[in-house]
């Protein structure tokens, strides 16, 4: 899912659509958000740009929901709003360390390998995102993000004893800003798996772009 932007040659590069003008008139916020939206796309770096967007959406939510249920904005919207407003309330209300996660989870990508400190620094918000009813459609039955997540190991059926692990292992199990974290006691069924594969997720971030 998206808003204001389409591939543009390589599947890397990203083009600025051009802001209509009714569109302009019925959500007057997205101008600030198509301009904010070029500065970051001229970033280089991907994993920059990709954890950019996100935030992006989120500091610009007002104008990204009218442009998602605006018809004179539908030549922008890349995607379903179900899925947008999902993402939404859960990377900008609900697990507010989601987007850090996200770019933890690039990176490890980007560089073929993702270390036990990294992936122990993620327990919380991963289990945040299982757990949080505003999450829920992201894993939603039948979705193609359920699909990978289940495929790869990453499914309700998690491992329980991931906070104890890292914990076991010397690791914290948060972000260093993030509050409230988890702990190896608090441990429970139904949580996401701690799965080594950074993969899933990163084609489930892909999927929603």
């Amino acid at each position: 899912a998206g808003l204001g932007f389409f591939p543009s040659g390589k599947e890397r590069n990203l083009q600025v659509a051009e802001l209509p003008t009714e569109c302009a008139r019925t959500c007057p916020g997205l101008e600030s958000y198509m301009a904010d939206l070029t500065t970051l796309l001229g970033e280089t770096n991907y994993v920059a740009r990709q954890t950019g967007q996100l935030d992006l959406w989120c500091q610009h939510r007002g104008a990204v929901t009218c442009g998602f249920q605006s018809t004179e904005c539908s030549s922008l919207v890349r995607g379903s709003w179900y899925h947008m407003n999902g993402l939404l309330m859960c990377a900008c209300d609900a697990c507010s360390h989601f987007i850090e996660a996200n770019g933890v989870l690039l990176n490890g990508t980007m560089q073929y390998s993702l270390d036990e400190e990294n992936l122990c620094s993620m327990v919380t918000t991963l289990r945040c995102i299982q757990r949080d009813q505003r999450c829920t459609s992201i894993f939603a039955d039948g979705s193609p993000v359920k699909f990978l997540l289940d495929s790869n190991g990453l499914s309700a059926r998690s491992n329980p004893t991931a906070e104890c692990d890292c914990k076991a292992s010397g690791y914290g199990t948060s972000f260093a800003s993030e509050a409230n974290a988890s702990s190896c006691d608090e441990s429970e069924s139904g949580a996401v798996d701690f799965y080594i594969n950074p993969f899933p997720l990163l084609m489930l971030l892909m999927l929603l772009k």
